[in-house]
């Protein structure tokens, strides 16, 4: 396994056992803000005082609302501590994403009212009591990984601010076009080696010869923009330093 992949899989541990933490907060918030059913006792039986049945509905609408928040949240977070490896956060985002919300909602119910059967017991017919805190969709689970996920690739795919991007140069600018989550090369041996081009330390054979570390798991420059411009490198060069008959 390369280092790189290593620190990948390191960083998304790191972040999914952040996250599946933050299922606690977010199932306490989602006890506290949803409604719950009022249910009365008939006969044998025990029913859904009328109307109420909405209120699973909403129970559900709060579920996605903290869990999506928590997950933008968590992108934001990851995205200011772990930009520079993508991959690992996106596992991370992920995985955590979903177990945390998988806990969010179980301590949510736990917290909650008992369930029917046991609330119902020793009623007499016509109590009304609080039915318990469920999930009727349970898709609205998926809601923090996606959320997550989709708020960190956008932050990383063009939403980070133009000064703080890997690669940058000072004024803004930057030699070549930055990789996302695709293959690339070693934005700081790119930038060695054309700085030792600037310097006057480097000849044309050092360019040809020149090779860098694969960014596939990292941010990096494109390599078609990187060895053009290497190309053209070496022929200025080689038109400076001609080799001597």
């Amino acid at each position: 396994m390369s280092p790189d992949t290593r620190e990948e899989l390191n960083t998304g541990a790191r972040i999914a056992l952040g996250v599946l933490a933050a299922g606690v907060p977010a199932g306490v918030v989602w006890w506290l803000l949803a409604p719950v059913p009022r249910v009365v006792v008939r006969g044998p039986g025990v029913f859904l005082v009328n109307g109420e049945s909405e209120t699973a509905i909403a129970a559900d609408g709060w579920f996605a609302v903290c869990t999506a928040t928590a997950g933008l949240v968590a992108a934001l977070v990851v995205f200011a501590l772990a930009r520079r490896t993508p991959v690992g956060a996106l596992l991370g985002l992920s995985v955590g994403g979903l177990a945390a919300a998988l806990l969010a909602w179980r301590l949510g119910v736990l917290l909650g009212p008992d369930s029917v059967r046991s609330s119902a017991k020793g009623l007499a017919d016509g109590a009304r009591f609080d039915g318990p805190l469920e999930l009727s969709a349970r898709g609205v689970l998926l809601a923090w990984p996606l959320v997550s996920v989709g708020a960190y690739f956008a932050l990383t795919a063009g939403l980070e601010p133009p000064g703080s991007r890997s690669g940058d140069l000072p004024g803004g600018g930057r030699r070549f076009p930055v990789t996302v989550l695709r293959p690339g090369y070693a934005i700081e041996e790119v930038d060695e080696l054309l700085g030792g081009v600037e310097a006057g330390d480097v000849t044309a054979e050092q360019v040809r010869a020149a090779s860098f570390s694969s960014t596939r798991l990292r941010r990096g420059y494109d390599e078609a923009s990187v060895d053009a411009a290497l190309v053209a490198v070496t022929e200025r060069l080689t038109r400076r330093d001609p080799v001597d008959g």
